[in-house]
C-alpha cells in the first residue's frame, strides 16, 4: 500500500523514485539469469527508454543457468515455502485484459442503509479496492486493500490498510496458493494452514476466489476452508464455508461456523457478485 507518498516532501519523493530507477537498472543489467526476468515494459519507464539487445542462449546453457539460480533461492530465501506445483501453461485465465470498475453499496446496516461505497478496479490479476463503511458501533472507517492472484485464481498476496477513528492499522498476507500462509516479513501463520481463498469483510468481491478457482458443475456443492479477515479490526482467523452451483451464475453460500447464514449469490459473466441479498447491491453506471 502506498499511502506513506501522501506525506513524503518533494526531496523524499525524488529520492525514493531515484532508488527505484536504480533498481531497474540493476534489474536490466544482470547478468546469469537476465533472460528469466526479460521484462522490456518495465524496463522502458526509464528515462532512457532504450530496452538493451538480448543474446538467447542455447536450451543447456539456459537450463544450467536456471538451476544455479534456484540454488541461489536456497541460500537467499531458505524460509521460503516450497511447492510442487506444475506450471501449466493451459491453466484458466483469469486475468482481465482490459480494467474494470465494480461499485458497490452496503445496505446491511437498517441505521445507515446505503451509506457508503466500495469502488473496485480490476486488470490483470490484481484487485484495488477502497471501502467507505460504518462499525458495527457506528465509526466510520475506509478500508482499502490490494490482491493479486494467478491464473487459475490461487492468491498470492493480500495487503489491507484500515483508517478509523484517527488511528490507522495494516494488514499483509502472503500465501503459496497451496494452504501455507505467512506474514510479509517471513513469519508463518500456521492458524491459516489450509485455507486457500481468502474472504474479506465487507466486500462481495472475494466470494470469487472458489467460485473461479473451482469449474463446478449445476448442483455440485464444494466447501472450503477461508482465511476470514474481518475489517475495521483486520483480524484473520480460519473459517468454513460451502458453496453450491445453482445455475449458469447462480451459488448458494452456507457459513459453517455455526451461525447458519445462507444466500443466494448471484454473479456476473466474470464470476463477480452482482447483489448479495440484504447485505450489498451493485451499483451500476448510468446509461
Amino acid at each position: 500500500m502506498d499511502e506513506d507518498l501522501d506525506s513524503m516532501s518533494q526531496g523524499q519523493l525524488i529520492a525514493e523514485a531515484t532508488n527505484l530507477r536504480n533498481a531497474i537498472r540493476r534489474h536490466r543489467d544482470s547478468t546469469g539469469h537476465e533472460l528469466c526476468w526479460h521484462h522490456p515494459d518495465l524496463w522502458s519507464l526509464l528515462p532512457e527508454g532504450a530496452v538493451p539487445a538480448i543474446v538467447v542462449p542455447a536450451w543447456p546453457q539456459f537450463m544450467r543457468g536456471c538451476i544455479r539460480y534456484r540454488q541461489s533461492l536456497d541460500e537467499q530465501a531458505p524460509r521460503a515455502p516450497r511447492t510442487n506445483r506444475e506450471f501449466d501453461a493451459n491453466d484458466s485465465v483469469a486475468s482481465f485484459d482490459q480494467q474494470k470498475a465494480v461499485c458497490w453499496r452496503p445496505v446491511w446496516n437498517e441505521r445507515r442503509r446505503a451509506m457508503g461505497l466500495e469502488h473496485l478496479l480490476l486488470v490483470g490479476n490484481t484487485a484495488d479496492s477502497n471501502v467507505l463503511a460504518f462499525s458495527e458501533e457506528g465509526a466510520p472507517f475506509r478500508l482499502a486493500y490490494r490482491l493479486t492472484w494467478d491464473d487459475a485464481w490461487r492468491l498470492h498476496e493480500a495487503d489491507l490498510f484500515v483508517a478509523i477513528d484517527g488511528s490507522t492499522r495494516s494488514l499483509d498476507l502472503r500465501t503459496d496458493g497451496e494452504g501455507h500462509w505467512w506474514a510479509r516479513n517471513g513469519s508463518p501463520i500456521d492458524e491459516l494452514d489450509g485455507c486457500i481463498d481468502i474472504d474479506i469483510w465487507p466486500t462481495p468481491f472475494t466470494n470469487s476466489f472458489p467460485i473461479r478457482r473451482n469449474s463446478m458443475s449445476i448442483g455440485q456443492r464444494c466447501e472450503f476452508q477461508m482465511a476470514w479477515v474481518f475489517a475495521p479490526d483486520l483480524t484473520v482467523r480460519p473459517q468454513r464455508q460451502a458453496y453450491t452451483r445453482l445455475a449458469d451464475r447462480l451459488y448458494h453460500f452456507e457459513s459453517l461456523d455455526g451461525s447458519g447464514f445462507e444466500a443466494d449469490l448471484p454473479v456476473d459473466d466474470d464470476g463477480i457478485v452482482l447483489d448479495y441479498p440484504d447485505l450489498f447491491e451493485r451499483v451500476h453506471p448510468l446509461r
